[in-house]
């Protein structure tokens, strides 16, 4: 049978070592006769090092059981390497060499262990209300002394005051005083960020208008994939679902012009003998498209000539001519 203890301070009542033993008392004896052995090769350890200051002051350190019956070896090592870890997680400055360097892997039941342990816990729980206090108080000022934002220099503090004292003295100049939201101010937040959607079907007759992106994800009868929706009329893809969907403009259902496709470099895609098979709006609308199985890196290094050519074809950016020219003319290609 197999126990962990742990070695409280006397004094200040901290935990300050972890162990497992198959026999309390006896382990007990052997840590005050060892830190007095000065032939023993852990003579200069932290533990012996405190042990040795409390047998000087005639003080002895308190042993307790935190787990006892553990049938097996394996068990004991997970579970003492939980301990160290976790009180020094929650701020006791163990005497612990290291948590023993055991590579394992810990069971299901130990890992339910260690977080029912953590649950709920304060550092007041665990080192009293004063002890947390302390901890709490040197972690702020852990944070104060390692801002690199924060200036030490009285008149730059001073300057900092002077400014919001001075911005806040008299409310009533503040730009956004007695203002407030127009009808048609409200009106244009809530429509400014929806576009409509034109649904047709293969033969590019219209099938419906849609007024958003959202309206679609909430239809509950039609379930589509609104990112899919979105990159067809990003030109990404050509159709989703056996329909195209288009980026409409409210007044003419002309096809809108997306800012993210129209400034993107244009891609040539030739064939080895330098006959254009294809213009992309895009690298992304290049990797992208379902049809394919082309790789964006390898067709930007064929673009930048860091590879010759790239699945069986050459890869060229478009001159800014025939990128505008692209633009012009999208709805083409």
């Amino acid at each position: 049978m197999l126990y962990i203890y742990m070695l409280i301070d006397p004094d200040t009542k901290m935990v300050r070592y972890i162990g497992q033993t198959n026999n309390p008392q006896k382990r007990y004896n052997s840590h005050i006769s060892h830190c007095l052995n000065i032939n023993n090769r852990n003579y200069n350890c932290n533990n012996y090092i405190w042990l040795r200051k409390l047998l000087n002051d005639n003080k002895h350190p308190i042993m307790d059981i935190l787990e006892s019956n553990i049938e097996t070896r394996n068990e004991s090592n997970e579970l003492e390497i939980f301990y160290i870890r976790y009180f020094k997680y929650i701020g006791f400055e163990l005497t612990n060499m290291s948590s023993k360097g055991f590579n394992i892997n810990f069971t299901p039941e130990v890992r339910e262990k260690m977080s029912i342990a953590k649950k709920g816990k304060t550092i007041e729980n665990i080192r009293g209300d004063e002890g947390g206090k302390v901890m709490r108080e040197e972690k702020r000022q852990l944070l104060i002394e390692n801002n690199p934002n924060r200036s030490n220099d009285p008149e730059v503090k001073e300057k900092i005051s002077n400014t919001l004292k001075e911005y806040f003295k008299d409310k009533s100049n503040h730009w956004a005083t007695g203002k407030t939201f127009t009808e048609k101010h409200i009106n244009n937040l809530k429509t400014s960020h929806s576009v409509d959607i034109a649904q047709y079907d293969m033969n590019m007759n219209l099938i419906k208008i849609w007024p958003s992106v959202t309206s679609i994800r909430k239809d509950s009868e039609t379930q589509y994939r609104v990112e899919s929706i979105c990159d067809c009329c990003k030109g990404r893809i050509s159709s989703y679902k056996g329909y195209i969907w288009k980026y409409v403009d409210p007044d003419n259902f002309n096809i809108r012009k997306n800012k993210s496709i129209s400034s993107a470099r244009k891609i040539i895609q030739y064939d080895m003998d330098m006959n254009v098979i294809k213009i992309w709006s895009s690298i992304n609308a290049v990797a992208r498209n379902l049809t394919t199985a082309y790789n964006a890196q390898g067709v930007r290094n064929c673009c930048e000539e860091l590879r010759s050519c790239y699945k069986g074809y050459i890869w060229k950016y478009a001159s800014p001519e025939l990128s505008k020219l692209f633009n012009q003319f999208s709805s083409f290609f």
